[in-house]
């Protein structure tokens, strides 16, 4: 019976031993989230103005960009002024005559692409470089009779093609 007792003793004391174990983890548990909670504190009075400055410049960021976009709507609805040349030469615009022109762009293509392999035909080809260069004559005079001045001045998205086409021919 003694041996009992001393078992039943050390396995309170060892029960006391974890209980005061897990108090300890407990109390050192507490302190942690009580530092969690007050670093929390601190860095969320810190964090505040810089969300606000955050919010702040996000709503000024929205409203240029709504701004923006009108403007770009407005500048994109705006109509072309009509071209001042005689309206005969509407056709000038037509897609029709911008078929015929990048077909011509794309023969003229195939002739450079050519004429490295077939050097034997080089007047021939001299001669539709001629051609090519005759019919960007006559497009971009067309052109010019009909837009006049609008040809390469006004909206950059429009004109930008006409220098190049100008630069071509020259």
């Amino acid at each position: 019976e003694a041996v009992v007792e001393e078992s039943e003793c050390t396995d309170f004391e060892v029960a006391e031993e974890l209980k005061e174990q897990l108090d300890e983890f407990q109390a050192r548990e507490a302190e942690l989230l009580q530092q969690l909670e007050d670093f929390n504190t601190l860095w969320q009075s810190k964090r505040w103005p810089l969300e606000q400055e955050l919010d702040s410049i996000r709503q000024q960021k929205a409203q240029i960009d709504s701004e923006l976009q009108a403007v770009i709507r407005a500048a994109e609805e705006e109509p072309l002024p009509e071209p001042p040349g005689p309206d005969f030469l509407a056709w000038v615009d037509s897609v029709a005559f911008s078929v015929i022109c990048n077909c011509v762009v794309a023969l003229n293509l195939l002739c450079m692409a050519l004429k490295p392999r077939f050097s034997e035909y080089r007047e021939i080809f001299h001669a539709f470089d001629q051609v090519f260069l005759t019919w960007y004559f006559f497009e971009f005079s067309i052109k010019v009779a009909y837009h006049q001045c609008q040809l390469l001045f006004g909206r950059l998205s429009i004109v930008w093609w006409n220098w190049l086409d100008l630069t071509i021919v020259v």
